[in-house]
């Protein structure tokens, strides 16, 4: 069969630059660059020249992802029912929110198949991790059962939920027999860009790997990352492809590669989504699951496109597990491994934030590592010098949100708003003397006086 690429000549870069100018009629190639606040400049077009050499990049083996559903338990019966429902209806692993003390796992686990579907209780204790255990050894002796309890205490420290000190914590981790957490997604809401998403997440992993490495870990662990997806989409497939590597290279550097199997979970921001004009949020959403889909995430969670101001109902959430069953089964994501491998663009910025993620991560390892920083509440301010970017590109025009301000449908109203803001909970210092990070949407001002505008109008 003849091969159809070698009956047209290659054209080189100085080529193409040619015809972009050409069609530029006099313009400088520069009128196509855009600026980002992720402190990686791009280039209005790549070519073979821009591929690195190598790539550490290592994909699945497959391509495939489990459709995760998030539930908060107020009650274990409440929380039992929503998760049936839930899977049901196309969700493949699930994950408790925890808001217990204790949890009677016979109500909770009722009719749950553990040995099928990952369950996860995030926000776990000692106490919900041996009642976990009892449970578990006496429902399933006979089968393989792969959800367990996590916890995070530093990204709980971050939110204002955890009331003991960092060394008390730190000494306790390594008895805690069942999975770690990383929930990233807390550094992203608070308005990190990718590099400050990727040098933290990797600071954050460094503070629990220092302490498995003082406790000689002998054991194999679990810890799982959950990456917060936002909505510049070809950046975003870079990042989850940067992240598996630096994690890995990381691993490897503390001699853990083959001690520790990491879970990357993607869960979509809501520091970008909108009250009013909320269904496009539905849009913003489907990027994102495409994006956390090609980069090679193995979950993702999806939550419903009103979660921002309202308590979630059954349908909605519905409808963002389905845009996952969308992209697996219409679209096709799944079954292709890799699909940004050989992108000039996506293989060329990929290595930009994986240097860049390293660079950084080195930088604050040098200043005493993710805790010291915290203390001392640099990282809260650094961030909030992030978010405050934003939101005044927003206000200014230069970051658009259809609906809210581009495009907006000036005759719109909003019923049954239960909250503004989704981090209305935990936003404070904790006991541990660490500030909590500023975590906000980045329209909620906007839309707040908005709101006050109609309510005055009524």
């Amino acid at each position: 069969m003849t091969n159809l690429f070698s009956e047209f000549t290659p054209l080189s870069e100085q080529e193409w630059l040619g015809e972009i100018e050409k069609s530029l009629k006099g313009k400088p190639l520069s009128t196509l660059e855009k600026p980002n606040f992720h402190g990686i400049p791009t280039k209005p077009f790549y070519t073979a020249n821009d591929l690195p050499a190598n790539t550490s990049f290592n994909p699945k083996t497959d391509n495939d992802w489990r459709i995760q559903e998030q539930i908060l338990i107020v009650s274990e019966e409440e929380a039992n029912q929503k998760a049936l429902n839930a899977l049901a209806f196309g969700a493949q692993e699930i994950v408790f929110i925890n808001t217990l003390q204790n949890i009677d796992f016979t109500v909770l686990f009722k009719d749950i198949l553990l040995d099928i579907a990952p369950v996860y209780i995030n926000r776990g204790n000692a106490s919900i991790a041996k009642g976990y255990h009892d449970f578990i050894s006496s429902h399933y002796t006979n089968q393989t059962v792969t959800g367990g309890v996590i916890i995070d205490p530093i990204g709980e420290m971050l939110i204002g939920n955890w009331d003991k000190p960092w060394e008390t914590t730190a000494s306790e981790l390594i008895q805690f027999p069942h999975h770690l957490a990383i929930n990233a997604v807390h550094y992203g809401n608070a308005g990190a860009n990718i590099i400050d998403e990727l040098s933290l997440t990797l600071g954050h992993l460094a503070e629990y790997l220092e302490v498995l490495k003082s406790k000689k870990l002998n054991q194999t662990i679990s810890i799982h990352i959950n990456m917060g997806i936002g909505s510049h989409f070809f950046f975003e497939i870079a990042k989850g492809r940067a992240l598996i590597t630096l994690v890995n290279q990381l691993l490897q550097h503390f001699d853990f590669a083959n001690q520790i199997a990491v879970q990357f979970n993607a869960v979509a921001k809501l520091l970008n989504k909108s009250i009013f004009d909320n269904h496009t949020n539905m849009l913003r959403l489907t990027t994102e699951g495409l994006s956390a889909g090609i980069a090679g995430y193995d979950s993702c969670y999806l939550p419903p496109f009103d979660a921002c101001f309202r308590f979630c109902n059954d349908s909605h959430q519905r409808i963002s597990r389905n845009i996952q069953h969308l992209l697996k089964e219409e679209s096709y994501i799944n079954q292709v491994i890799d699909a940004a491998s050989g992108s000039y663009y996506l293989e060329n910025i990929t290595k930009e934030f994986c240097q860049a993620g390293w660079s950084e991560f080195l930088a604050l390892e040098n200043k005493g590592g993710l805790i010291s920083q915290l203390e001392k509440n640099l990282i809260q301010t650094q961030l909030r010098h992030r978010f405050d970017e934003l939101e005044n590109a927003f206000n200014e025009n230069r970051l658009n949100m259809i609906g809210v301000n581009q495009f907006p449908n000036n005759d719109e109203t909003i019923e049954n708003i239960d909250f503004t803001s989704p981090f209305c909970i935990g936003n404070h210092e904790s006991d541990t003397g660490i500030k909590a990070l500023h975590r906000a949407r980045i329209a909620e001002q906007t839309e707040k006086l908005r709101l006050n505008e109609l309510k005055l109008a009524q």
